[in-house]
C-alpha cells in the first residue's frame, strides 16, 4: 500500500533538516490532508469550511446577484501569501487562484484536482532545481505546467 501523504510530507521535512518543533501540521480537505502552511506561501488552515468566495470575502449585501452566480462553484481551500483564495471549482474539481484585487476575475490554474494539488506541494517543498521540479509536474500533473499556470510561474521562481 502507498504511504500516506502525511507520512510522505512528514518524511520530506524530516530529510531537508525541518524542525520537528516546526513541522506542518496537517488540516483535512474531502478527506484528503493538505499542510496547514507550505511554500509557496500558501494557507490552507485558515479556509472556512465549503464556503464560498463570497461567504468569506465582505458582507453578502456588498456582493451582487451576478457576482454570486458567476463565483458560486468555487469553494474557498486556502489562500497566497497575497490573499487571493485557493478555490475548488465544483464543476470539474479543479483547483485555482483567484485574485482578489481585481474584484475576483482573474483566475490562474493551480492543478487538476486536490490530490494533484497535495503531490504538487510535496514535489515544490524543498526543491532546488527547476527543471527536475517540472519534470516531476509532468507526471502529476501537465496541464498545471502550462505556460501562465500557477506551477509554471512557481517554477521560475526556484533557486532564486
Amino acid at each position: 500500500m502507498e504511504e500516506s501523504f502525511g507520512k510522505r510530507w512528514s518524511d520530506k521535512e524530516a530529510a531537508i533538516g525541518v524542525p520537528s518543533e516546526l513541522r506542518a501540521d496537517m488540516v483535512s480537505f474531502g478527506g484528503l490532508l493538505l499542510p496547514c502552511e507550505s511554500a509557496p506561501f500558501l494557507s490552507f488552515d485558515k479556509a472556512p469550511g465549503k464556503k464560498r468566495i463570497f461567504e468569506v470575502y465582505g458582507s453578502s449585501w456588498e456582493w451582487s446577484d451576478k457576482d454570486k452566480e458567476r463565483l458560486s462553484p468555487y469553494i474557498m481551500i486556502g489562500s497566497d501569501g497575497s490573499g487571493n483564495p485557493i478555490c475548488q471549482r465544483n464543476t470539474d474539481e479543479a483547483v485555482v487562484l483567484i485574485d482578489h484585487e481585481d474584484g475576483f476575475n482573474s483566475i490562474s490554474f493551480v492543478n487538476s484536482g486536490v490530490q494533484q494539488l497535495q503531490e504538487s506541494l510535496l514535489a515544490y517543498f524543498g526543491e532546488r532545481d527547476a527543471v527536475r521540479f517540472l519534470s516531476e509536474m509532468q507526471k502529476i500533473d501537465p496541464k498545471a505546467i502550462e505556460p501562465e499556470s500557477f506551477w509554471s510561474i512557481e517554477a521560475k521562481a526556484i533557486g532564486e
